[in-house]
């Protein structure tokens, strides 16, 4: 990912509130937001969560069908349906941490649910006071890539139990270019020489046509 970005020397010279000069530091946010971007878009797609990852065949999608809203008891069945899965040699997948992502809509009620104090949950035709386990088990990430990405109706009701990242069997990862994992942002120096000697500095403008370009290149890529 790149992107080379212009600017006539004038521009710099009457930026008086720095909107331009600021210019390196947004380059520098853009890759960030491109990896939380990519990152989101491993799970979730314009029409929800991404069928392709989340489908009968890999017995990961919802636990009870499209329509579970996120409570106490549905995030209970789910947990309960990942610590059933096995691996391809039909050993137990160990999950010890989990991540729950959701969009800004729903972080209120994930976190109403994760950092109470006790929780109901139903046993048999009973429903009891226990003190709240899943908040040593799961944390809310509230992401706002989801509904930028999510176009649908239903966005701000769709929620996601992931393995934590930094699991032995995270659910996504990306990857970068070794020795290139970081952004390299640039600004070109083609302004010449003063006749007298000394170098001149880049916002002093191109020798050509008087411009600043700054660029930025960014090399990376993800896969669940």
């Amino acid at each position: 990912y790149g992107e080379r970005v212009p600017l006539l020397w004038e521009m710099i010279i009457n930026d008086d509130l720095d909107a331009l000069r600021d210019l390196p530091n947004r380059m520098a946010q853009g890759a960030a937001d491109t990896e939380d971007y990519l990152a989101t878009a491993l799970f979730v797609i314009a029409a929800g969560p991404n069928t392709a990852f989340f489908k009968a065949g890999n017995n990961n999608a919802q636990v009870t069908g499209g329509t579970t809203a996120l409570s106490v008891d549905s995030l209970t069945a789910g947990l309960a349906a990942v610590g059933q899965r096995k691996d391809s040699e039909g050993r137990p997948i160990a999950v010890r941490a989990y991540k729950l992502m959701v969009p800004p809509a729903l972080a209120p009620t994930a976190n109403n649910i994760v950092n109470a104090t006790k929780i109901r949950v139903t046993q048999g035709s009973n429903e009891v006071e226990v003190n709240n386990w899943l908040a040593g088990n799961v944390q809310v990430v509230e992401n706002p890539w989801i509904p930028i990405i999510d176009t649908s109706g239903t966005v701000n009701t769709r929620w996601y139990l992931l393995p934590d990242p930094g699991s032995d069997r995270p659910a996504g990862v990306l990857g970068f270019l070794r020795g290139h994992e970081n952004p390299d942002i640039r600004v070109k120096a083609d302004t010449g020489s003063r006749i007298g000697g000394g170098a001149i500095a880049p916002e002093e403008g191109s020798f050509d046509i008087d411009d600043i370009q700054y660029r930025i290149r960014h090399v990376t890529g993800g896969t669940t």
